[in-house]
């Protein structure tokens, strides 16, 4: 049941979803890819596994294209994310590819 879900953390802090705004969470994203850092990108893999199963259509887009930019894509698809959410996450994959 609900009750006995563990919240997920990240560096040991509890965290909401709602609680990380969108760049934050490509902040995390890139730090992963860049750095390879293997815990801190598998539990942004768990966290986007679930937001892709999201009912809400677009939360659902973001969860699949973090989970392609997570295991090495370059050029996700972005359609399905509103524009500016595709737009900073556009910004991201810039970024990483000048890394």
């Amino acid at each position: 049941s609900a009750e006995h879900r563990q919240p997920s953390t990240v560096n040991g802090q509890p965290q909401q979803q709602q609680g990380v705004t969108l760049p934050q969470l490509l902040e995390l994203v890139e730090r992963a890819v860049v750095d390879g850092d293997k815990e801190l990108g598998g539990q942004l893999f768990t966290a986007f596994q679930q937001m892709a199963r999201d009912e809400n259509k677009e939360m659902s887009a973001l969860g699949n294209v973090l989970l392609r930019v997570l295991i090495g894509e370059k050029n996700p698809s972005l359609d399905g994310l509103p524009d500016e959410v595709a737009s900073a996450v556009r910004g991201m994959l810039g970024r990483l590819k000048n890394k």
